[in-house]
């Protein structure tokens, strides 16, 4: 490899390792299986670890979800490798795990700043574009849950640009002007390809196989439109997909691998289709696979075979939900109830200190107590029997005692894929900022843990 290229590979999802001169810089780096909640699977599987994070000397982590940021890997980096984490409300959790995992090099960067990281190597963190990204310090006082924390990065040398985005549209572009200008005629955009990390419609049990099927092709292509209007504005020299790689396992499994269509899940499909929409080259990478970019972009296959993922999938599968064992079971119903009582007013109340007006109510079906509660959040009411609703939750009695104590999160759980829902409105989304408030308030710092 010539000393000025850059090598680029997509070790699994938004993981990504760079090659430059003597350096070695990981993006994102996840590895570690059953992750939200005991569903995640890293797929194509990844054989080598020790391959993948050689030689490690500069990480950049660009949020804290787990698939972006695995601690368990981390811990085996050496402890002087320089960590570059986003200065955005709640990375401050990050910096703290790193320094209780022994790593004292650790740099917060500003969004948007120009930041020097070794010789020719720039960085520049892109903020949360699927959203307002600056109002994220006004929100962190308000302590609020469901604020935008997907940063993405423009990595520069004296040759090369790359946009490396690993976050979900729509793009709001009327507040990033600057950002979009710096990123312009990158050499290489990286960019997530099919937004398969939410439960819907995957998980919504009142619609068809083939209306759930269709769905989550509209979906898919409502977010290529929406790119391409961002890819036009920055006019790259070319795509890499990357940032959506992965399988469930559990009673999920299935029917992730088979309802989501094949076009949006097979990344040499998806870069046709991408491709013909911009006019871009648009590539991929799987395990092994090299590319060289300098003055020309050259990919090197490798050998590698993987498993499909419907057969991937197939073996992964259990009928037994992957909540049933992880969280304790509870120990009667009325405790449960005044639980959900208090995470009730809880939400209420940071409702109407964030001024939320929500559309929606929620029918709790507890399948293994045949109990059922219904939380009103438009007349912010709760009943503990029976009403009616257009949007109903099924779970079990021990995942929601751990949901409403907050040892786990609503928004874990929604990725997941371990939440079943039935909704016969439309998507109204308040709701998925409110449903992250619905827990006990909580006043004691939770323990670390990996």
């Amino acid at each position: 490899m010539k000393k000025n290229n850059l090598k680029i590979q997509n070790i699994s999802n938004a993981f990504v390792r760079i090659e430059y001169k003597e350096y070695v810089i990981l993006c994102d780096p996840w590895l570690t299986n059953r992750i939200y909640d005991n569903s995640w699977m890293v797929y194509p599987p990844v054989y080598d670890v020790d391959q993948a994070i050689n030689g490690v000397t500069h990480v950049f982590i660009s949020h804290i979800h787990k698939d972006h940021c695995d601690y368990n890997l981390i811990k085996n980096f050496p402890k002087m490798t320089e960590f570059f984490i986003p200065n955005i409300f709640p990375n401050d959790k990050i910096k703290k795990q790193l320094e209780f995992l022994g790593f004292s090099k650790i740099r917060m960067i500003d969004v948007d700043a120009d930041t020097s990281v070794i010789e020719d190597i720039r960085f520049q963190v892109i903020p949360p574009m699927n959203t307002y990204g600056h109002e994220t310090e006004e929100m962190a006082n308000a302590n609020v849950n469901g604020v935008p924390i997907d940063c993405g990065l423009l990595l520069t040398t004296e040759r090369h640009k790359l946009c490396i985005l690993s976050d979900d549209s729509p793009y709001y572009f009327d507040k990033i002007e600057k950002t979009l200008e710096s990123l312009k005629k990158s050499d290489l955009l990286m960019i997530p390809y099919n937004g398969y990390a939410a439960d819907y419609p995957l998980n919504f049990i009142n619609f068809s196989k083939a209306k759930r099927k269709e769905l989550s092709h509209m979906h898919s292509h409502n977010r290529l439109v929406l790119q391409s209007k961002f890819i036009e504005k920055i006019k790259p020299k070319n795509i890499l997909l990357y940032s959506s790689d992965f399988a469930l396992a559990g009673p999920s499994a299935k029917d992730f691998a088979s309802i989501h269509p094949e076009e949006w899940l097979d990344k040499r499909k998806t870069c046709k289709i991408y491709e013909s929409n911009t006019g871009i080259n648009t590539h991929y990478l799987h395990v092994g696979d090299t590319m060289l970019l300098n003055d020309e972009l050259n990919i090197k296959r490798s050998d590698n075979t993987h498993p499909s993922l419907i057969d991937f999938s197939d073996h992964m599968y259990s009928k037994i939900p992957n909540t049933r064992y992880l969280f304790k079971p509870i120990s009667d119903i009325k405790s449960l109830e005044a639980l959900i009582q208090e995470s009730t007013n809880h939400a209420f109340q940071k409702m109407e200190t964030l001024n939320i007006q929500s559309k929606s109510s929620l029918l709790i079906e507890v399948t293994d107590i045949n109990k059922r509660y219904h939380v009103d959040f438009v007349n912010k009411t709760l009943s503990l029997s029976y009403i009616d609703s257009p949007l109903k939750l099924y779970i079990e009695s021990n995942y929601l005692h751990a949901l409403l104590n907050f040892h786990t999160h609503w928004n874990d759980a929604q990725i997941s894929h371990n939440l079943y829902w039935a909704q016969e409105n439309k998507y109204d989304p308040t709701f998925d900022t409110v449903i992250n408030f619905f827990h006990k308030k909580i006043t004691a710092k939770p323990p670390t843990r990996l």
